[in-house]
């Protein structure tokens, strides 16, 4: 049996689904159709037919996407009246997308991600573009950059270092369209920006989405896959980035709760909604924004900055799990930018400075914050089914990491948390149910007999009567509930 006899079978299948309005085997249809043929046009419409219930903005993109794949006439047509039919809607807000990379040497590389922005983001369509801004690379990068006609480009005669190259590529982008902030070593695979712009679309609250990844601080799909595409296992790029599109495939498709709430993304691909981006800039001005806090240069935690600032002003920012983006990462880190800077001492390095730098500025250790342990998960998971209701309570709780990773993965729990830190617990607003007080002599507004689980971690041991403490923790938890230390 021939590929086309099968996505024929599937097309007559989704079609029947649709035809007794079952959205969910439709769905199931359309993402093994995909599997199939990932750029396979008509089951993007089918799923934008779906969207247009629900969100004229997420339906406009779908068929935007099929339009791009789309090597039928008739079918076009058809296509583009319903994309225009969207674009009608009293609640349709799509920008175009302005593609901000940072370019340092590493020639290779950057052929590679220019390559695969023309072949899947549709850079054609929504009046998108790309912006490279080079920190004055001592390879051949820069002639390769200079005679590209298809984008903008900037040639710096210093290196500025990471944020201050990344604002500038800001500052000459379209005053519409939003933002993503691309590393030169971060490669788009199919689909992956069609579903970042869907993630940055599924609510008006959201104000960035970021990419899963084989290499990225807390964003990793899985140990395995990074292990597959390493250098280690492959010197080839170009072999690397093959794999990586095979195994992208699988991942981006269009899967039932793909967005996990954070209060950070990490800056090696992230999408930010230009409402936000104008809301949250430092210093507006005309042609002198700053997205990116240059107080951070020559580079890190300026996306760590950037999500507080997202935060604060109100906005989600959503790891989007069904967008893999392949990153050279580990041998290629702080390639943008010149990474031999120190101290004078020479003995600290600039992550370090850095972190020094966002505790000066924000007042707490964000390393103190943005991760949990797996194993916390796992408890979990041997306890309940992803489908089980049950209550949790986490004391110390942070900016909420734990309580939205639960959250994610078991859709159906409740999850609260106490934090001391005012400042901390109002960036994680949006993880879960956060109380802030005094965790030993505050109130705790809660029910007693109301937890099946407490995580207290080593908040007991910093109480001041650590006996009483428990006591009080013990009166919120369900008879047969569990504490964990």
């Amino acid at each position: 049996m021939n590929v086309k006899s099968d996505i024929d079978k599937i097309l007559e299948e989704a079609s029947y689904y649709e035809s007794i309005f079952d959205t969910v085997n439709e769905k199931k249809a359309i993402n093994r159709g995909l599997l199939t043929s990932i750029d396979n046009y008509e089951f993007y419409y089918m799923y934008g037919l779906m969207e247009e219930v629900f969100n004229c903005n997420t339906a406009f993109l779908c068929f935007e996407h099929a339009l791009f794949l789309c090597d039928n006439e008739d079918d076009y047509r058809i296509i583009e009246q319903e994309k225009n039919k969207m674009e009608k809607e009293p609640g349709f807000c799509v920008h175009g997308t302005s593609i901000i990379i940072l370019s340092y040497n590493n020639l290779d590389i950057m052929k590679e991600n220019l390559e695969a922005i023309y072949r899947f983001a549709n850079i054609g369509g929504s009046n998108s573009e790309v912006i490279v801004v080079d920190n004055k690379s001592t390879d051949e990068v820069t002639e390769f950059l200079s005679v590209q006609d298809d984008i903008k480009f900037i040639k710096n005669d210093e290196n500025m270092g990471f944020s201050y190259g990344c604002n500038q590529g800001f500052n000459i982008a379209k005053k519409e369209n939003d933002i993503l902030l691309l590393n030169n070593d971060a490669v788009l695979m199919p689909n992956s920006l069609f579903f970042l712009r869907m993630a940055l679309y599924e609510s008006p609250e959201i104000g960035a989405s970021g990419a899963v990844s084989n290499n990225a601080l807390l964003q990793i799909v899985s140990e395995k896959l990074q292990e597959d595409l390493s250098v280690r296992n492959n010197p080839d790029i170009s072999m690397r980035i093959k794999k990586a599109i095979e195994k992208s495939c699988k991942i981006n498709l269009f899967i039932d709760r793909a967005l996990e709430d954070r209060t950070r993304l990490t800056g090696f691909c992230v999408l930010i909604k230009r409402i936000a981006a104008d809301i949250v800039s430092i210093n507006k001005k005309a042609d002198n924004s700053e997205l990116l806090d240059e107080y951070f240069s020559p580079a890190y935690f300026e996306d760590d900055d950037l999500g507080i600032r997202l935060a604060k002003a109100g906005f989600r920012l959503v790891l989007c799990h069904n967008a893999f983006v392949y990153h050279v990462g580990g041998e290629n880190d702080g390639k943008s930018f010149d990474n031999s800077q120190k101290k004078k001492d020479n003995s600290v390095s600039l992550i370090e400075i850095g972190r020094e730098k966002f505790q000066k500025k924000w007042g707490f250790d964000i390393w103190s914050y943005i991760s949990f342990d797996e194993n916390m998960l796992e408890k979990l998971s041997g306890m309940y089914l992803e489908t089980d209701s049950f209550t949790l309570l986490e004391i110390g709780c942070g900016m909420g990491a734990f309580l939205s990773a639960v959250a994610y993965r078991f859709p159906n729990a409740k999850v609260f948390g106490v934090e001391n830190f005012a400042l901390v617990a109002g960036i994680g607003k949006r993880m879960g149910n956060i109380t802030s007080c005094n965790i030993e002599k505050g109130e705790w507004d809660y029910p007693e007999n109301f937890f099946d689980v407490i995580f207290v971690h080593d908040s007991i041991q910093n109480t001041e009567n650590p006996k009483a403490f428990e006591e009080k923790i013990k009166k919120y938890l369900k008879d047969g509930g569990e504490i964990f230390y």
